[in-house]
């Protein structure tokens, strides 16, 4: 039996690592995943479009995830198909393991009339996702944002969901994407004590609803310890920018613009460093399953 399901990347507003708590923006880039549970083979076969090199071994932890849960022992034929740059900070594998989750998880239904509450498949993929060391934290912000769209705070270590705020229409995220890749291995020993006010500090001021200020402070923070280039989140200030620095881990810098700048932004942004430039509207759009 096989289920479609859709979820959507995000970009930091704090990132959690130095404090255990922070909070993601959910944005408009789909990753959806197909699953095909299988009775008859243990094994699950994993293809991921278009980074074919990608690993596949969270695809494989969420379907173990379930299984776990359920009692279960199905293989799978997974198949992904994403326009979320992977290893940049953008959220991927928080919208893998949530699409994938919640296909699986129909594909049961389908199959034997139970499945998960949808809220527990949230939590299944945060554990694949420490299951397979693709976060550092849990990352149940960026699961958060993915799965339910908004604004989400969180307590990544406690798994607590503080609040989650619909965010105004017109709103972009401008994303300057160098070609290389941040896997979790070449940031663990990152000087985090160090800058652990500053985030305590972004995460105060997200709880007060004053995100931009939070993201900014946020990105100025981590961007020194990643040693990312601020000039593109400078200029993207200059041009109008309501916010703007290195999402997660990075590289990728993200600037929340008003509509109306977002050309404005993106043209100060792609000229003052190297990469790529996307645009994808902010969205308060929740992860869902989809016909087949």
């Amino acid at each position: 039996m096989k289920a479609l399901a859709t979820a959507r990347g995000a970009v930091t507003v704090v990132n959690a690592i130095a404090t255990g708590r922070g909070a993601s923006l959910a944005i408009d880039l789909p990753l959806e995943a197909e699953v095909e549970l299988l009775d008859e083979s243990r094994d699950v076969h994993v293809t991921i479009e278009p980074d074919v090199g990608e690993d596949p071994g969270l695809a494989r932890a969420v379907i173990a995830e379930l299984n776990r849960r359920l009692g279960t022992s199905y293989g799978a034929l997974v198949r992904t198909r994403s326009r979320i740059p992977a290893s940049r900070g953008l959220k991927s594998s928080s919208a893998a393991a949530n699409a994938i989750g919640l296909a699986a998880n129909a594909a049961v239904q389908l199959m034997e009339g139970r499945s998960l509450p949808e809220r527990e498949v949230l939590d299944l993929g945060v554990d694949a996702a420490v299951a397979a060391g693709v976060t550092l934290t849990g990352a149940y912000d960026d699961a958060s944002a993915s799965f339910l769209g908004g604004l989400c705070i969180t307590d990544n270590g406690a798994r607590r969901l503080f609040a989650r705020h619909e965010m105004p229409s017109g709103l972009s995220a401008v994303l300057l994407v160098p070609a290389r890749k941040v896997r979790k291995k070449d940031v663990m020993d990152m000087p985090y004590a160090v800058i652990a006010p500053l985030a305590a500090r972004a995460h105060a001021l997200a709880l007060a609803r004053e995100w931009p200020e939070a993201l900014t402070l946020n990105g100025l923070a981590y961007g020194a310890v990643y040693r990312v280039d601020p000039a593109p989140a400078l200029a993207a200030l200059a041009a109008g920018a309501l916010a703007a620095g290195v999402t997660g881990t990075g590289p990728a810098v993200a600037a929340v613009v008003p509509d109306a700048h977002a050309k404005a932004v993106a043209a100060a942004m792609a000229a003052s460093g190297e990469g790529d430039v996307l645009v994808a509207a902010v969205t308060n759009a929740r992860a869902e399953v989809r016909p087949c």
